[in-house]
């Protein structure tokens, strides 16, 4: 959800500003159809990309850790390059064992390497059917742990083109985050005349991928899940202090925010917009938002700015506080989230 994605803005910028040690670049790979990779990085606080290093001509899928503080990836012909994060420079590690997928030949097959991510020192793969591999990342061989995981796949294989001229396209992404791995996925068609999406064949859902015994076992999380595995939670301390707004008073702790946060979406849609951002000094950060609080069907509560004040310590959040506007809501339910 898009105003789930501002609020976790907000709070990593909050957080990037307030710790002295915090970095707002993070490393990406792209590619265009035909290959063309590029590595680089994204200014989180900007949005800026900036290339590092020469273009790898097969083209990138997917990062993980590598060693000796390197980069991996897949090309499209389903080998494993090491990339030097300092200079871009790829290196061949070997191939993968899987087919390739390369533009005119050969074309991508459901076993051809998608994507990849890091977990507890171990490199997973998957193929464009969701079998999930281990990937040696010294030689780059795919070792297969189960096939058709249990996760969803597109009946087509995606870079192919449909009789009414639509072409199949499909999104995945593996990370790691809080100690446990994850999984993004969603297939489309693409009308290549209007640059707009046909049909949505498989909707962007979140997986976590379980290892019970080295062997996965995937679930569906859903989405809406991916405000805290997309780095939300990640972002606090273990003792943060959270003010309960739709309930009054406050939460102390990771998992009573999470619980407090699952409590209040299934009676309300907030969102909030970052604003403007602040450094007060000394570890404080007030984050200036708009927020719009509507009713589950869509009746609009609220519509207001107002600030966020986040407490700063070793670059994670330690405490969130409401603006004085807002302050009433420490102990009651702010009049934002009041159904009128």
């Amino acid at each position: 959800m898009l105003s789930r994605q501002k609020l976790l803005l907000a709070m990593a910028l909050a957080t990037l500003i307030g710790s002295a040690n915090a970095d707002p670049l993070v490393y990406v790979v792209s590619a265009g159809l035909t290959g063309s990779g590029r590595f680089g990085t994204v200014d989180l606080t900007t949005g800026a990309f900036q290339q590092v290093g020469p273009v790898e001509p097969d083209g990138y899928f997917g990062l993980a850790p590598g060693p000796n503080g390197s980069l991996l990836s897949f090309t499209y012909a389903s080998n494993l390059d090491r990339i030097n994060t300092s200079t871009g420079v790829p290196t061949r590690i070997g191939a993968t064992g899987l087919p390739g997928c390369v533009v005119p030949t050969p074309s991508c097959g459901p076993t051809t390497a998608f994507t990849l991510g890091g977990f507890e020192g171990r490199t997973y793969g998957v193929d464009i059917s969701n079998s999930v591999y281990t990937v040696n990342p010294i030689t780059g061989a795919a070792t297969l742990l189960a096939k058709n995981s249990g996760l969803p796949t597109a009946s087509f294989v995606p870079g192919t083109q449909n009789p009414n001229g639509t072409a199949n396209f499909a999104d995945e992404a593996i990370w790691e985050s809080g100690g446990k791995l994850y999984l993004t996925y969603d297939a489309l068609t693409f009308d290549l005349k209007s640059f707009t999406v046909a049909s949505v064949v498989v909707a962007p859902e979140l997986y976590q991928i379980e290892l019970l015994n080295r062997l996965p076992s995937c679930s569906l999380l859903g989405i809406g899940a991916a405000l805290e595995l997309n780095g939300a939670l990640a972002l606090m301390s273990e003792s943060v202090s959270w003010p309960k707004a739709s309930e009054g008073g406050r939460v102390v702790g990771k998992e009573e925010i999470r619980a407090y946060w699952s409590r209040q979406w299934k009676e309300f849609d907030p969102q909030v917009e970052p604003l403007e951002v602040i450094d007060r000094g000394a570890g404080k950060t007030d984050v200036r938002v708009h927020q719009l609080v509507k009713s589950l069907s869509g009746d609009v509560l609220s519509d207001s700015e107002i600030r966020h004040a986040y407490t700063i310590a070793n670059g994670l959040i330690e405490r969130m506080d409401l603006g004085e506007s807002e302050a009433n809501s420490e102990q009651s339910r702010s009049s934002a989230f009041s159904r009128h």
